[in-house]
This record gives structure tokens, C-alpha cells and sequence, in this order.
């Protein structure tokens, strides 16, 4: 039986959004401390970053629906998913205050790119009928990623900071950019159609 293509779309939403959830959301706090103890970098400093963060979330929000309309998410998506990596390579190799804040904002900007708009809007032209059935599968990639913050926490003792971003980078972006090669514009595109109806084994619309 041949598989919708909306449903590898949901794949590849939800392993980006657990890597995105693992790598930084949850494991943010685990960085922090460790700037603390090793840079001494006050706690008001460092937790700047996460309003910076949300600060860009806003101002990046309607440019991103504008190009949503326009071209898709799909190069989006990709490109997101490039600097969300790289922005963990830069921060492997920061000294300073202020390459800390100039890490976080490219890593915040590749997750603009490639989070939560973006694959919610990639998803919602695939499906109608089962929409809030994949909308919810995918989003469980983001509730996941804090079951394997442990093994983050294990990396920054075992192999330090610096070793544990710069392999975060790399298994973010040989993950992740093959997978976001599933994600198309519309059903149509490939010759499908919202959640797959007329496919063997898939009912129609109704």
C-alpha cells in the first residue's frame, strides 16, 4: 500500500522539532550552568539571551508568513535548518559574552526558520480531514525532546562544552536537511491530493 506523502512530511516535522526541543530548548538550562561555573557569567546575562530570542520570534513573524504565501517553506525549512546548526558550531568556539549572544542569535534564527510556523504551515496544505491528527503527531517530536536532555547533560561532562555543540551542529544538519527534502508545497505537486484520498487503502473526502 502505498504511503500518503503528508505523512512523511509529519516524519520529518517531528524530527526536527525533537532535535530542536533536545538540543536547545530543554538543554538550554544545561549550557547555562555551565557558563556560570566555567565563565562566570552572571545569570541576568545569560538568560538575555532567551528574551532575545523571543524578541526575534516576533519580529521575524510576519516576514515569515509573507514568504510562506509567496514561496512555501520548503527552502525556508532548509535554510533554517543549515543556520540552526551552524549556530551551534559558532558557539563552539565562542570566548566571550558577546559571541555567546551572536550564537544564540543565528541558532535562534535557523529555529525561526525551520520550528514551529514553518512546519505547522508545510503541514496544513497536506491535510484537511486528518489535520488535527497530524498536526498533534508531529508536535509529540517537541514534547520527547525533554526525555533525552540526560544524554546532553552526560556530553557536556564527559567531552565539555565545546565538543558537545559542535557535534549538536552536526548531527542537526546531517539529520535533518535530508529529511526536509520530503517537505513539499502541495499535494498537487507531486500528484496527490489533501490527505491522500483515492490512494489504496485510504478513504475519500467526504
Amino acid at each position: 500500500m502505498k504511503v500518503f506523502w503528508g505523512w512523511r512530511i509529519v516524519a520529518s516535522g517531528f524530527t526536527i522539532q525533537f532535535l530542536q526541543s533536545w538540543l536547545l530548548t530543554q538543554a538550554f538550562g544545561a549550557y547555562f550552568a555551565v557558563f556560570s561555573e566555567e565563565r562566570g557569567w552572571s545569570k541576568t546575562a545569560l538568560s538575555g539571551a532567551a528574551a532575545l530570542q523571543s524578541m526575534e520570534a516576533a519580529l521575524l513573524g510576519p516576514v515569515l508568513g509573507w514568504i510562506s504565501d509567496r514561496f512555501g517553506t520548503q527552502g525556508m525549512i532548509r535554510a533554517g535548518i543549515i543556520c540552526f546548526g551552524a549556530g551551534f558550531m559558532v558557539l563552539s568556539q565562542i570566548d566571550s559574552l558577546t559571541g555567546f549572544y551572536a550564537a544564540f542569535i543565528v541558532m535562534a534564527l535557523g529555529t525561526s526558520l525551520c520550528g514551529f510556523f514553518p512546519l505547522n504551515v508545510a503541514l496544513i496544505m497536506w491535510f484537511e480531514r486528518q489535520r488535527a491528527r497530524a498536526l498533534s503527531s508531529m508536535q509529540i517530536g517537541m514534547a520527547l525532546g525533554g526525555l533525552a536532555l540526560p544524554a546532553v547533560a552526560w556530553a557536556l561532562a564527559t567531552w565539555g562544552w565545546r565538543a558537545t555543540a559542535f557535534a549538536s551542529g552536526i548531527v542537526i544538519i546531517v539529520l535533518c536537511l535530508p529529511l526536509s527534502l520530503a517537505i513539499r508545497r502541495r499535494p498537487e505537486d507531486i500528484g496527490e491530493v489533501m490527505d491522500g484520498a483515492g490512494l489504496e487503502g485510504v478513504p475519500p473526502v467526504v
